[in-house]
């Protein structure tokens, strides 16, 4: 049978009625006793039973809180036995599918990000990516991802609800703002809706400066160093055909 995580406890499971009978005659065919054989989940589920006639019908009754992110599902056995001499029995196979309830919020896997980027970047630049978790499934484990605030005022970004990516849709510029704080919100589809919040740190740097350094023997281009001769950087490049600089011998 299936039953929903949040089933009340102290509750006989709706649609599972076990009717036990033994064809033998007087005490041979009286069933005396019936219980849950076979649990490992710490009496889980109980039975509850009716005799009449040398006949038992038993049901089952939850005994404690179902978790479905703990336990998905239950199989136990019920064993009933007769009144003969030497007594006998029979067993019957109950399983229990626990069906999803949306009571997980989802979880950011941080609580804060902090991501750079340059000014210079074009519009579209991914800034980086926020991640939520949901233990519930289906439906309830789906997330959407929304920008609640942002300081200082306009936005330059906007949040992919499906992806969680972070994207620049204007020009970023220092001389606006060196740094943004942005509030979000990751939200589930279930019923009622469940979220958890985060908060996104954004800090604008200054594009990195390409310089050309002359010295002694030719020219050095940025960390990289990479020399090269006037001759060569004027005859290749086209730059400063006319310019002060001299070629080394």
């Amino acid at each position: 049978t299936t039953i929903p995580e949040d089933y009340p406890v102290n509750r006989i499971l709706a649609g599972i009625t076990i009717t036990i009978t033994d064809n033998d005659l007087e005490d041979n065919g009286n069933v005396t006793s019936a219980y849950v054989s076979q649990n490992s989940y710490n009496n889980t589920f109980g039975i509850v039973v009716t005799y009449e006639d040398g006949s038992v019908t038993a049901e089952i009754i939850l005994h404690k809180p179902l978790d479905r992110e703990e336990v998905p599902q239950y199989t136990f056995e019920i064993t009933a036995v007769d009144g003969g001499s030497p007594p006998r029995n029979s067993t019957a196979t109950v399983v229990v599918v626990v069906t999803d309830v949306n009571d997980n919020n989802p979880i950011f896997t941080s609580l804060d990000y902090a991501f750079q980027i340059q000014e210079d970047h074009p519009i579209g630049s991914v800034v980086g990516i926020v991640t939520a978790q949901d233990a519930d499934e289906g439906i309830n484990q789906q997330v959407k991802y929304t920008i609640l605030s942002t300081s200082p005022l306009p936005s330059p970004f906007m949040l992919n609800d499906a992806t969680g990516a972070l994207t620049t849709v204007s020009v970023l510029s220092r001389s606006i703002s060196t740094r943004y704080t942005l509030n979000i919100v990751a939200e589930d589809g279930g019923d009622p809706r469940l979220n958890g919040t985060s908060v996104i740190s954004v800090l604008l740097l200054q594009p990195e400066i390409v310089t050309f350094q002359l010295d002694g023997k030719g020219f050095a281009l940025g960390a990289q160093s990479t020399r090269v001769s006037a001759n060569s950087f004027k005859q290749d490049v086209g730059l400063f055909a006319n310019g002060p600089f001299s070629t080394s011998a």
